[in-house]
């Protein structure tokens, strides 16, 4: 779990800085932004903000709702599909502009480099959140058939699937 935090807190760093930057950039030269820069600093923000204060209430306090499967499995599936509309949407809206980055301009080339970097950090953000989500849900499920529900549980309470019962073990 600390991993794909760990690693989607850093892109979501990066994609932020970088947004951020672009739109300097780009409000300072040419007067306008475009929405994939306002998506990567809002996306890299709720991204900051939410998954450091995810774990830290987990680590600091069990039984808290932020801690549920079912919250955690909801909040990170919303940020994957902001993470994958933030990620299309650069890629929509640069794709043609910025092919290559060989521009006589200096802004112009560091820009286009910028914008390749937040696209590809927000599909590595995207393709971490999805995979776990979809790994959690699994063992969720699984750990449901078995008689051993975790939607209301802590993932630090049952953070693997339990063994399965015995084939003539009666219950």
């Amino acid at each position: 779990r600390a991993i794909p935090a760990g690693f989607t807190l850093g892109c979501g760093i990066i994609v932020l800085s970088l947004a951020s930057h672009v739109t300097s950039l780009s409000e300072k030269y040419y007067a306008i932004y475009y929405a994939f820069e306002a998506l990567g600093i809002a996306v890299g923000a709720l991204t900051m903000v939410s998954i450091p204060v995810m774990i830290a209430i987990d680590f600091l306090r069990t039984g808290a709702f932020t801690s549920m499967v079912v919250v955690e499995l909801s909040w990170l599936s919303v940020l994957w599909v902001l993470w994958l509309a933030t990620a299309a949407q650069t890629a929509d809206q640069t794709s043609v502009a910025f092919a290559n980055c060989d521009f006589g301009n200096v802004i112009l080339n560091q820009v286009c480099n910028e914008t390749h970097a937040i696209e590809a950090f927000s599909f590595l953000a995207w393709i971490v959140l999805m995979g776990y989500t979809i790994l959690l849900l699994v063992v969720a499920l699984i750990n449901g058939s078995r008689g051993a529900p975790m939607w209301m549980s802590s993932v630090k309470q049952m953070p693997s699937i339990v063994p399965a019962p015995l084939a003539g073990a009666s219950t």
